[in-house]
């Protein structure tokens, strides 16, 4: 009983502290959290914490001990979970599609809330008939890594190309003779099965980027060159 309690507190301070970190701009959040240390007196929890272990809360060394002292009682060192192993840059990818697609349907979601629908909308796999995702936690695990492989991944590299090369490259796609070529970092058998799912996304994006390109250069073209 006491177990599910602690689970439900800490979870309902992760959804706080999610909800602050979606809401206010770094330096807003950093203030907040300097405000939140600066409640006098002490909160009961943390006093009957430093008295049990002998350790001042108001120390900065001791307070440091107290906090690695709870985290490794709160969060001991687990083995490794079925579903958390590592996952690929191209199945990292279709998640960030995935939940960028539902943050344009339903703005300012929360990543448990976001990581909820997946789950309940890509259920199994076609070739395996496995579910595709093991649990709504680990997705929501995962949403950082997705998000920030993707931007890496795409990097602006309709910059690099002029625009007789752009234009031959967005005629090739929406003629239907565009081919993505993809890096599979996981099981080969999955690889063509993740490509056809994330193809109809990338090439979105890439006639997006393309266009947008394109725009830019007739602007700077139609803009008088000033000495």
């Amino acid at each position: 009983m006491a177990k599910q309690r602690v689970q439900k507190d800490l979870k309902q301070w992760r959804e706080f502290l999610e909800d602050r970190r979606q809401r206010l701009t770094d330096a807003e959040r950093r203030a907040f959290y300097e405000r939140f240390l600066g409640i006098t007196p002490l909160p009961p929890g943390l006093v009957r914490a430093g008295e049990y272990f002998g350790l001042d809360p108001t120390d900065v060394i001791e307070s440091n001990v107290l906090l690695q002292i709870l985290c490794t009682v709160l969060f001991p060192r687990k083995g490794r979970r079925s579903g958390s192993k590592e996952w690929s840059a191209l199945r990292l990818s279709l998640l960030a599609y995935r939940a960028r697609e539902i943050e344009k349907e339903r703005p300012g979601l929360k990543d448990s809330d976001i990581a909820e629908i997946i789950c309940k909308r890509f259920k199994k796999e076609e070739l395996s008939g496995k579910k595709e995702y093991k649990n709504a936690n680990i997705v929501r695990l995962q949403l950082p890594r997705a998000r920030s492989l993707l931007k890496t991944w795409r990097g602006g590299w309709e910059n690099e190309m002029n625009e007789q090369r752009l234009r031959r490259v967005l005629d090739d796609i929406k003629g239907g003779r565009g081919k993505l070529r993809l890096e599979w970092g996981g099981n080969p058998k999955y690889a063509e099965w993740y490509a056809k799912k994330i193809e109809p996304y990338e090439m979105r994006e890439i006639i997006k980027d393309i266009e947008g390109r394109l725009q830019a250069i007739e602007a700077q073209r139609a803009s008088p060159i000033t000495c």
